[in-house]
């Protein structure tokens, strides 16, 4: 037999009720499942009995003949319902791991196992599931794979509502965790354990190394920590082409080589994350271009008055500060400026630092061309000291900038997430009363 995979699946969902059904997350290596052909038409029945079968209290492990299943494959069962009346079969690089379950607790739990199995569902996995012969006591069995064999088990634990579940977890865990209830949709049915495995983690969310917290508080729907990651990631983030084409991606430069967090958050909040750093990024524009403006060189004899605050006015001092500026915004890339993808290489972070971090201490005067992590250091003469640095009045300028740009751009991301529905008493009264 053969399955469909949860991301198709979700796909037609979403197609189906795009204004309520949410982004889904950019399925990660781990837990993407592999597509198959069509199932065929005849339900799956259970290993012959000539398999050889040990049993402990609730795992079960068999050795499956050659013919039937892949070589060198042991298969072990793993009773989550005692009544269950479907086999989840989870395919991993080292066994097979079957996993005995309610099929009405998944339908009423999770949106994807609903489209594989419930009695309404187009699916021809569903068709097949929902003409067995009732009075078979041979359990369905539904292919999955790529899961993380632990993650699934206290997932269907949770949703079957056992007692013998987890009450911490690691981070690397709560990544697992978060991202197979993500893919089979069921944040909601999860609420509970997902407030709790994330209590812990809380202090580290925003910290270096703990990026993936974005997808965990996407996932269960911690509205105010994703708030505040989406705002930090936009100006962390640069951009990379994915495979050489056209396609953009914000990756976290000290994370290019590794699996970073953009390995599992949803295509929408990439997509966002995109959009708002484009847009602080044409707020930041004109700051730059118009001090690169005021100081440059006229092309015609009518000469501008000078920027230079000293008396008499001396046209040297313009002529530094345009040669600082000029240098300076060469070394970003920032001139010529034709598109933000110009700076695909450049964090916010980046961009505006060497000016917020630049502004001198005092009036003393600093040499020219400086440059690095001191920021733009563009006056040398002994007359001219901190009133004819154009610094401090660009510093305001890019804070300026950075404030009216920021916006509550995470806000209109959760907005359109759309995943749930607030309910009330009276709307279930209603419901109950039809």
């Amino acid at each position: 037999m053969r399955s469909f995979p949860a991301a198709s699946i979700r796909s037609l969902l979403e197609n189906q009720n795009p204004q309520h059904s949410p982004p889904r997350s950019k399925a990660p290596t781990m837990s993407k499942p592999t597509p198959h052909p069509s199932p065929p038409t005849s339900p799956p029945r259970p290993l012959s009995g000539s398999v050889t079968t040990t049993t402990t209290t609730t795992t079960t492990t068999t050795t499956v003949p050659t013919a039937t299943i892949a070589p060198s494959l042991p298969l072990r069962e793993t009773i989550i319902s005692p009544v269950g009346d479907i086999l989840l079969r989870l395919f991993t690089p080292t066994h097979i791991q079957d996993y005995r379950t309610s099929a009405s607790v998944l339908i009423t739990t999770s949106k994807i196992f609903a489209a594989m199995l419930s009695p309404t569902s187009p699916f021809s996995e569903a068709q097949r599931f929902n003409s067995s012969p009732s009075s078979s006591t041979d359990p369905f069995v539904l292919k999955l794979h790529d899961d993380d064999p632990i993650a699934l088990c206290i997932l269907l634990k949770a949703l079957h509502n056992h007692s013998a579940i987890p009450r911490t977890l690691s981070f690397k865990q709560l990544v697992k965790m978060a991202v197979v209830v993500d893919k089979y949709d069921c944040s909601h049915a999860t609420r509970m354990y997902g407030d709790r495995w994330m209590k812990g983690w809380t202090s580290k969310a925003e910290k270096t190394g703990y990026e993936e917290w974005l997808f965990v508080s996407w996932v269960w729907g911690a509205e105010k920590i994703f708030g505040k990651l989406f705002a930090k990631i936009v100006k962390e983030v640069c951009v990379q082409r994915v495979g050489g084409g056209m396609d953009r991606t914000p990756i976290l430069k000290d994370r290019k080589s590794a699996n970073g967090f953009e390995e599992f958050v949803p295509e929408s909040v990439l997509r966002a994350i995109l959009t708002h750093r484009a847009t602080i990024l044409s707020h930041l524009k004109p700051v730059f271009t118009s001090l690169f403006k005021r100081y440059q060189p006229p092309p015609t004899p009518s000469q501008p008055p000078l920027q230079c605050t000293a008396t008499p006015p001396d046209p040297r001092c313009d002529a530094l500060v345009f040669f600082g500026v000029y240098r300076k915004l060469s070394e970003l890339n920032l001139l010529p400026w034709n598109t933000i993808e110009d700076l695909d290489g450049f964090t916010i972070d980046e961009l505006v630092g060497w000016t917020l971090n630049a502004a001198p201490a005092s009036s003393s005067v600093s040499p020219v061309g400086g440059g690095g992590g001191s920021g733009m250091k563009i006056l040398s003469l002994e007359k001219h000291g901190r009133a004819c640095n154009p610094l401090d009045q660009l510093t305001a300028q890019v804070k300026q900038a950075m404030a009216t740009s920021v916006g509550n751009g995470e806000r209109e991301v959760w907005e359109f997430r759309g995943r749930e529905e607030e309910y009330s008493w009276e709307d279930i009264s209603r419901e109950v009363s039809k």
